[in-house]
């Protein structure tokens, strides 16, 4: 997957250029919430974010 999103910064590093891609920074967020989630105590659709 070579495209636009992989040279978005997200972060950038010691030289001014992208050393972590913003797709990979929302993934990494997205996998800490669902960590943080896990054993709390918010009904399963809230963590899954459902509209249901």
């Amino acid at each position: 997957m070579d495209s636009h999103l992989l040279h978005w910064p997200g972060k950038s590093g010691r030289g001014g250029g992208p050393e972590h891609p913003a797709l990979y920074h929302m993934l990494d967020v997205a996998a800490v919430v669902e960590r943080l989630l896990r054993d709390s105590p918010f009904p399963g659709r809230w963590k899954a974010a459902s509209p249901c």
